[in-house]
């Protein structure tokens, strides 16, 4: 069977939740490994249950200085979530690797 990777890593409502619990349910009645990579635990565990294995997604902890305030591109977006700072970006890009490389999924799904 697959090892699948559920990732929630931006937004901070619970769309992104509802949207894989029930997918990772299902994977894992057909006998998937389901890890998800979520940007909050405590959210992931109350919809996901004891059964899905977690892991907490590389996110920015720190403000924005000049955070582009609405956005109004995707280039606003990515300079909002941290694309701005290089030594961020390559943290993250080096944590998610990491990750990638500890749980060697079959699939990824991103929400």
């Amino acid at each position: 069977m697959a090892n699948v990777l559920l990732a929630w890593q931006e937004g901070g409502g619970l769309g992104n939740i509802l949207q894989l619990a029930p997918l990772a349910k299902h994977l894992m009645q057909q006998g998937h490994r389901v890890v998800s990579v979520l940007r909050d635990l405590s959210r992931g565990y109350r919809f996901f249950g004891p059964d899905i294995i977690l892991f907490q997604a590389p996110i920015r902890t720190r403000n924005i200085p000049d955070r582009v305030s609405p956005p109004m591109t995707f280039a606003h977006l990515l300079h909002n979530i941290g694309f701005s700072d290089d030594g961020e970006l390559a943290a993250a890009t080096s944590a998610w690797r990491n990750i990638y490389r500890a749980i060697r999924p079959d699939l990824i799904m991103q929400s």
